[in-house]
């Protein structure tokens, strides 16, 4: 498996067993790698992924450093752009500080939030909430 699918399903596994996602998300909370159509509101949903790599073979063991930069979307349908940005917020506070342990390669990886972003549909009645994080695996 590739780094940053072990990276996408180690944050999604964390993001779905955090319980102070529950009042926004759902328990379990609904957070997918695809959603739209027919979709509940609210869900959070895993967005534009990009992977660099900073050091290939150079690391103990032979191992790569990965810089990888992920959106995370939150869908929302209520409260308006301030029911958004409260989504975003809440989002945020989840991933401040978490390490992930990727599996099988056993890599970490440190989640940093580089901004946040919220916008209103042109249905006027949906909210995109953008969460885009950064993690260096190694």
């Amino acid at each position: 498996m590739s780094a940053e699918a072990e990276f996408q399903r180690a944050l999604v596994s964390a993001l779905k067993a955090d319980a102070r996602l529950y009042p926004l998300l759902g328990e379990p909370p609904r957070v997918v790698d695809e959603g739209g159509r027919g979709a509940l509101f609210p869900y959070l949903r895993v967005g534009q992924s990009t992977s660099e790599p900073l050091v290939q073979g150079g690391l103990e063991g032979g191992g790569d450093l990965i810089d990888h930069r992920l959106s995370l979307e939150v869908w929302t349908r209520w409260g308006g752009l301030e029911g958004s940005k409260q989504a975003v917020s809440l989002v945020r506070t989840c991933l401040q500080g978490l390490r992930l342990t990727l599996s099988p390669s056993g890599q970490s990886a440190d989640v940093m939030v580089l901004y946040t972003d919220s916008f209103r549909q042109a249905d006027l009645r949906t909210h995109l909430g953008v969460v885009r994080l950064r993690s260096i695996v190694i």
